[in-house]
């Protein structure tokens, strides 16, 4: 594990009782297989694809790393302070149910003489040393080979020869093989695949790519183009609430689309700037940041309340449309309110305790 990481406070897997939030209470699930759970106890959550469901996610997930070895220099003190947004490590965000994983990757060079080892990870002008991208990958992919689970993995690349080298080290994840021996899965079978099926083929991974090279490969999908919802870039907590209202709204124009409800807010740029100097962990730490994602999250649930309750069979339907994708956040693992965050992130898919609530029973 690199130096300065920790064993996050994580809620205990076992326990079934609510937590009292503030806003409606949140149950605790297994985060370490949520989607294996929910699958087996779940209405129809197995046959709901992966563009149907809420997902927790985790912004520059890999920044853990740069929280040393870039010396003490000013400069150095501030790239962490700016650009160290995690500090758990993949598995621990994985297990803390995080779904989706944002990893920057840099390094190599242009001349094709480089090593997977010269690989770093990368937020910005950040780096982590070298020497870390294989043994964190080797690690974080046989830990999700080892459960039932289904992640998304948007890869930002320095350049398309970063992707390359992975690709030696990591085939069945992305182009080795044929496709229908491969763990990942292909932009068709994210639109069309029932989590049931994705399951049993031991389809585990979406990959999502950045300056990969070539972008006419069948197995992974360009960022951009697959990919709605831009980043708000601000503190001013009013404005990020109505840019992440805005994302939600965007429903017919991405129905095929991951969306992707960017809460990030970085230090230095964008408005909100009486705020500008904090680090990025300490502005999302703060009460009024946490409620403002908390008030988007409920807003959520109540949309799909507010389905239940309709007497048109489409409602539901509509309300998935609205709330569904990838809620990318901060700071993983940091204290229990992000705990009990990515818990009623994880709830929205849970119809059958929303049905209950309304006093529906489903057969």
């Amino acid at each position: 594990m690199p130096t300065g990481t920790h064993t996050p406070p994580v809620v205990g897997s076992t326990q079934l009782a609510s937590i009292v939030t503030g806003q409606s209470s949140a149950v605790l699930y297994d985060t370490a297989k949520w989607m294996e759970n929910f699958i087996h106890q779940q209405f129809d959550f197995k046959n709901r694809t992966l563009l149907d469901l809420i997902l927790p996610g985790s912004h520059d997930a890999a920044t853990y790393t740069m929280q040393s070895g870039m010396g003490a220099s000013i400069i150095a003190t501030l790239a962490r302070i700016y650009t160290v947004t995690q500090t758990c490590t993949l598995i621990e965000q994985f297990n803390l149910g995080i779904r989706y994983f944002d990893i920057r990757i840099t390094g190599a060079s242009s001349s094709g003489k480089s090593h997977l080892k010269d690989l770093r990870f990368m937020h910005g002008s950040a780096k982590s040393a070298k020497g870390i991208v294989f043994p964190e990958l080797h690690d974080f992919f046989n830990h999700i080979r080892s459960t039932n689970e289904v992640v998304l993995l948007k890869f930002h690349f320095g350049k398309a020869r970063d992707f390359e080298l992975l690709v030696r080290e990591f085939g069945d994840i992305f182009y080795i093989g044929s496709i229908e021996s491969l763990k990942v899965i292909t932009p068709e079978q994210l639109a069309t695949m029932g989590m049931g099926d994705l399951l049993k083929a031991k389809k585990q991974f979406v990959v999502l790519t950045h300056h990969a090279g070539d972008e006419s490969q069948p197995i992974h999908m360009q960022y951009k183009p697959s990919t709605s919802g831009a980043w708000a870039k601000t503190r001013d907590l009013e404005r990020l609430h109505n840019h992440l209202q805005r994302v939600r709204e965007e429903v017919s124009e991405s129905e095929e689309k991951l969306k992707v409800y960017q809460t990030n807010q970085p230090g230095l740029v964008g408005s909100g700037r009486s705020t500008m100097f904090a680090s990025v962990r300490h502005q999302d730490s703060k009460a009024a940041s946490r409620n403002t994602i908390h008030r988007f999250v409920e807003e959520s649930r109540d949309i799909l309340i507010g389905a239940i309750r309709d007497p048109d069979h489409q409602a539901m339907a509509r309300a998935r449309a609205s709330v569904r994708g990838v809620v990318s956040l901060d700071n993983i693992g940091s204290d229990n309110d992000k705990n009990i965050l990515i818990q009623r992130i994880i709830g929205l898919n849970d119809e059958n305790r929303l049905n209950r609530e309304q006093g529906i029973t489903r057969l």
